[in-house]
Formats: C-alpha cells, structure tokens, sequence
C-alpha cells in the first residue's frame, strides 16, 4: 500500500520557513557572542575540532533517539532515576 503524500498548506510552509528562519538568526547570534567572548586568534584545540565536526552529524539522528537520547544515556538515566 502506498501513501499519498501530504500536501502542505501554504501557512504551514511560511510557519516551518518562519522557524528555521528564527533558529538561524539565534544560531547567529550565539557565535557571535562566543566569538566575542572568546579569543579566536588562538587554535582550536584538536579535540574541540573533532567534535565540531561532529555536529552535522548529530543533526541527521533520528526524531526518537533525539528525544529519548542515546542507549548509553537512556542507562546512565535508569541507574540514577532510583
């Protein structure tokens, strides 16, 4: 069986546009304070880059491990929830 898909209204598509609009802007703002707060002149410490390189990554995790977070988190939580 196959779906059809939805088709979005176009108030939705302005509201999911308006979204992604206002977290570019806050991501904007946010380096631009911690390259202000920060003295970026210095190297990145390596282990920071490797992370760095890291977050486009996280950001293609599906919707539910997002959530919930990883196993290894979803255990750290069940052995201190007592």
């Amino acid at each position: 069986m196959t779906s059809v898909p939805r088709k979005r209204s176009p108030r939705t598509r302005v509201a999911q546009s308006e979204k992604a609009s206002a977290i570019r802007e806050a991501q904007r703002v946010i380096g631009q304070n911690l390259r202000s707060y920060y003295d970026l002149a210095q190297p990145v410490p390596d282990r920071v880059a490797e992370l760095l390189k890291q977050l486009p990554q996280r950001k293609n995790k599906s919707e539910s491990e997002t959530n919930t977070g990883t196993s290894r988190e979803r255990s750290h939580r069940r052995k201190h929830s007592n």
